[in-house]
């Protein structure tokens, strides 16, 4: 709980994955991939039920392994590619009628994410008084540096502010943007309800630092976790991590 508000974390983990097939059971530094969200959650301070929305019976059977509650079996109109999480969300709060708050919505695809990232993003929604909050983290280069290409193969944005940062413009006086990194998502019951919406303008941001933000969509993205993830049970403070698994 947080205060006297009860908080459900929810994992959606479908069987389909196109680019990397098979991923969130895929073993990552010997546990499959979703087992890290459900030991992330399980070490929150703030968590009181975590269940695992899945269409795969191999997937739920991973998720009662590693300490979630996997009480249904998502139909196949929401397993697609198509479905949207909005709609998963509202599909697993009916099957569900749970008597939370707050909603912390955890991909599996965010392995690196740690238990103080879940509470720190619930915490500044519950703190600030905001419907909803979500983490993000920094574009890994300045926003001067992107550009589209054509279909002529050339650039669009070579001039102004792009021009100027290829020609030396000292990155601190660059734009600094931040993207999504799908880690966690806290989110207000009944403003979704309301809303079925995970955000709006009015969504606050927590910040994560990029070693903890990895998204797993390719077998590249996936190599790059397993190395941070070895690095960080390598490191003194790793091993109260790594006890829960």
């Amino acid at each position: 709980m947080i205060a006297d508000q009860r908080v459900l974390a929810l994992i959606p983990a479908r069987a389909g994955s196109k680019r990397l097939p098979g991923k969130n059971i895929r073993p990552l530094n010997g546990k499959p991939l979703i087992a890290w969200s459900v030991h992330a959650a399980r070490r929150s301070r703030h968590i009181d039920r975590i269940v695992v929305s899945t269409d795969d019976p191999v997937i739920r059977d991973i998720a009662l392994t590693a300490g979630a509650e996997a009480p249904f079996l998502r139909p196949a109109t929401l397993s697609g590619d198509e479905a949207g999480t909005a709609a998963v969300v509202a599909h697993a709060l009916d099957q569900l009628q749970d008597e939370a708050t707050w909603l912390v919505l955890l991909q599996p695809t965010s392995p690196l994410r740690e238990a103080e990232d879940i509470d720190g993003c619930l915490s500044l929604a519950w703190h600030r008084k905001a419907t909803s909050a979500l983490s993000v983290t920094p574009l890994d280069r300045p926003a001067d540096l992107l550009f589209r290409l054509r279909r002529d193969g050339g650039l669009s944005g070579m001039t102004g502010a792009g021009l100027a940062a290829i020609h030396g413009q000292r990155s601190q006086d660059q734009s600094q943007l931040f993207v999504l990194n799908g880690a966690v998502y806290a989110v207000s019951i009944p403003w979704f309800r309301h809303s079925a919406r995970l955000f709006d303008d009015a969504t606050l941001a927590y910040e994560m630092p990029p070693d903890r933000s990895i998204d797993i969509d390719t077998s590249l993205d996936f190599r790059l976790a397993e190395i941070l993830m070895a690095e960080r049970h390598m490191r003194p403070d790793g091993a109260s991590f790594s006890s829960l698994v």
